[in-house]
């Protein structure tokens, strides 16, 4: 059995140069032992509603996706996806746009806060402690919306804010480690009363300015989530250039099996499939 990666952009997304086509990320997934792939670029609902984001041009990723699927076809399952952020932002446009194409997956993400701040952008600004506390309790919140309200099979990324956290202040800012059950069991039980799935995220392992050695979530979030009854988890590498996908997927799997996991998930038709751990690292 081969890898599995549901987590991945091409230049369709708003944050990825011209170079990051579709062709490439499947070469490099048959090179890294990927066997399903998803293509999943943003759609960032709230700035595109906005108009500060532009929309991306869905047209020209489905002639790409079809393409792709002819010419790997046999080599590489390709799945159709989209990573929605701020699903919440607006549940009837959320819905129009789903509806609008046959998604085998869709993520949910949160990038913006209640304010239009993504902790991305206060990355180097030194920001007092009781104000990045205000933003990771507002972004837990946030977290909490996606996993109890919106029409989405996949919460990635749940330690998206840790990337750009200084690492010095991260404890005091937002309680982790030792902080895991308090914040994150409402989150998790909303997840698994919906049948939700929660996506181990691999873009950290690859990026030292995150300081984060371990993929998203790590273990002990990872075993709180199958505690309190989560059965779903994907792997993703978030990959924004070729050369990145497939990398630290089978850390990530392995990662799973510690937490006490037997089974991965790929979604197709919207509907969620169980791939056994064990075949995936074979």
């Amino acid at each position: 059995m081969a890898l599995i990666d549901l987590h991945l952009h091409t230049h369709i997304s708003f944050d990825c140069q011209p170079m990051s086509t579709l062709a490439g990320a499947c070469d490099a997934a048959l090179r890294t032992g990927v066997g399903v792939l998803a293509l999943t670029n943003h759609y960032e609902l709230d700035g595109v509603l906005a108009g500060q984001i532009r929309s991306p041009d869905h047209a020209q990723e489905e002639r790409e996706l079809l393409e792709a699927r002819q010419v790997f076809a046999g080599k590489l399952e390709i799945l159709r996806g989209i990573e929605l952020g701020q699903p919440y932002a607006s549940p009837e446009e959320a819905e129009r746009l789903l509806s609008a194409r046959p998604y085998d997956v869709v993520l949910g993400s949160v990038h913006h806060l209640s304010n239009g701040v993504d902790f991305y952008d206060v990355r180097n600004k030194d920001l007092p402690n009781g104000t990045l506390r205000e933003m990771w309790r507002d972004y837990l919140s946030l977290l909490y919306t996606v996993a109890s309200e919106t029409p989405v099979d996949v919460q990635t990324h749940i330690c998206y804010p840790l990337r750009y956290l200084p690492t010095e202040k991260r404890r005091e800012i937002t309680g982790l480690p030792g902080g895991e059950r308090e914040q994150f069991t409402p989150i998790f039980r909303k997840l698994a009363e919906r049948g939700m799935a929660l996506e181990i995220n691999t873009a950290a392992l690859r990026n030292p300015a995150a300081h984060l050695p371990v993929p998203d979530p790590g273990l002990e979030l990872l075993k709180l989530y199958r505690e309190l009854g989560g059965e779903f988890l994907t792997l993703g590498s978030d990959a924004h250039v070729p050369g990145d996908v497939g990398t630290g997927l089978r850390e990530g799997a392995r990662l799973a099996e510690e937490a006490g996991f037997r089974y991965l998930t790929v979604f197709r038709e919207r509907k969620p499939y169980p791939i056994l751990i064990s075949e995936v690292l074979s």
